[in-house]
């Protein structure tokens, strides 16, 4: 099993655990948090467990295909996002979720 262990599976491994599990915990990654931006599904609401790792997991074939579809989809979507039924926004472009508009109510902001 010598490429399994190979740095650039590695290097991979970690980028996909990464991405995955700060778009499970908080709809993005580091890198989409600096960036102002988020992943929702296309009807506007958090994506779903199955969504998020459905757009990750084909990150690899999106790499391969040089982001082709991102060119040609009308959403700017990558392979992982039309599978997954999601897009990426301008954060504060997006309303927030039910729950976050009880919390503000709550406290008056």
């Amino acid at each position: 099993l010598p490429g399994v262990f190979h740095p650039l599976v590695i290097a991979m491994g970690i980028y996909l655990l990464h991405t995955t599990a700060g778009e499970l915990f908080f709809s993005r990654s580091i890198g989409k948090f600096l960036l102002g931006l988020k992943v929702i599904t296309i009807r506007g609401e958090k994506p779903t467990v199955l969504s998020i790792l459905l757009r990750n997991f084909l990150r690899p074939l999106d790499m391969f295909v040089i982001f082709l579809t991102i060119l040609v989809s009308p959403l700017r979507q990558r392979i992982g996002d039309l599978v997954g039924r999601t897009v990426v926004v301008i954060a504060r472009l997006v309303p927030p979720e039910p729950a976050d508009r009880m919390e503000n109510a709550e406290s008056g902001t």
